[in-house]
């Protein structure tokens, strides 16, 4: 028994001298500074924009199509104005399809831009990992954290390498 809990203490100081091994650091407060990411963002919101008045002018050329299409659906049918069934039929085709059209470009619009914001992005992760991993090997960590993928992280545990990585990326 005196022997478990010898191995008990020993083990648990070795866990508080290692305690040190592990890394943290504060990703958001990096990008939150870091100038590419304020570029990516300017160039996604460009990009966004595009996008939205191309699909408010789709929206407006549907909007315009379906008030013609209502106005002469009032029409009597004595009126001189009043589409045949054939000119009927092709203008709720015309709708179906322009509809269809908003659609697929909503569809393919966010796809797209979901597609460029981890492009845009992508390389800038990629910076910031190839830093904390070179301060991870000069400190000799066993791992680092970040707020990101964890719930929870005892500061007073870990070694906080936010400053080194805002250092290293000349963010300071």
């Amino acid at each position: 028994m005196k022997k478990l809990v010898i191995l008990i203490f020993v083990l648990s100081s070795w866990f508080i001298v290692d305690a040190q091994k592990f890394g943290y650091f504060d990703i958001n407060s990096v990008l939150q500074i870091m100038p590419d990411v304020e570029q990516a963002k300017a160039q996604l919101e460009k990009e966004y924009r595009d996008v939205q008045n191309q699909l408010e002018e789709m929206q407006v050329e549907y909007n315009k199509k379906l008030q013609e299409y209502q106005n002469n659906m009032q029409l009597a049918e004595d009126d001189p104005n009043k589409w045949s069934k054939a000119v009927l039929q092709l203008k709720e085709q015309e709708l179906q399809d322009l509809q269809q059209r908003i659609i697929n470009f909503q569809n393919t619009a966010q796809q797209t831009l979901q597609q460029r914001q981890n492009e845009l992005l992508q390389p800038i992760y990629d910076k910031v990992k190839q830093v904390v991993d070179s301060i991870a090997k000069d400190k000799k960590l066993i791992a680092v954290w970040t707020d990101e993928n964890v719930y929870y992280v005892n500061k007073d545990m870990v070694m906080d390498i936010t400053a080194d990585v805002k250092k290293a990326l000349g963010l300071q």
